[in-house]
């Protein structure tokens, strides 16, 4: 398990501004739930330790949520955005076009928008969007990371994203 990002290092700061830019975009432009935002948030921590350009499951995967072919190749053809290789804000904005989609089943997002707490929020982002290998082992992680960014940005703060 990763450490949570420590803002006094270049490292750390520019991790938090990208949960910032998350932050931001999902509750200020696409209306997503404090809970299910933290659990985006979360997720992306676990996946790609907010890096927007990281390339992983030796290249089979990519951008902040990790997405395989499949997902990335729904997302580029159905909103434009590639995933692997988009800005932060793109990245959000495929994630709630993925996340909104009929046809993509909807994938949770009833499920992650009515999430109860942050940590519930990133146990469902876990469950039905990353479903990772150790999914039991994952949801653990994912939700103490929950709590420290829910410690980190506390409910209700007007947080905009450092551009």
């Amino acid at each position: 398990m990763q450490l949570f990002p420590d803002p006094k290092t270049a490292d750390g700061a520019a991790q938090l501004a990208v949960a910032s830019t998350i932050l931001d975009q999902f509750q200020n432009v696409y209306a997503l739930s404090y809970n299910g935002t933290i659990g985006g948030i979360s997720n992306a921590f676990a996946e790609s330790s907010l890096r927007a350009l990281v390339p992983g499951d030796a290249d089979a995967a990519g951008g902040l949520w990790q997405l395989h072919k499949l997902l990335h190749d729904i997302v580029l053809k159905g909103c434009g955005v590639d995933m692997w290789t988009a800005t932060v804000e793109q990245q959000c904005h495929g994630m709630m076009w993925l996340l909104t989609q009929p046809g993509n089943g909807y994938l949770g997002y009833a499920a992650i928008n009515g999430a109860a707490t942050p940590e519930d929020g990133a146990e469902i982002w876990c469950r039905k969007i990353e479903r990772p290998r150790n999914v039991e082992i994952d949801v653990v992680m994912r939700r103490t990371y929950a709590t420290q960014f829910a410690a980190y940005y506390p409910r209700g703060t007007a947080w905009r994203s450092i551009r």
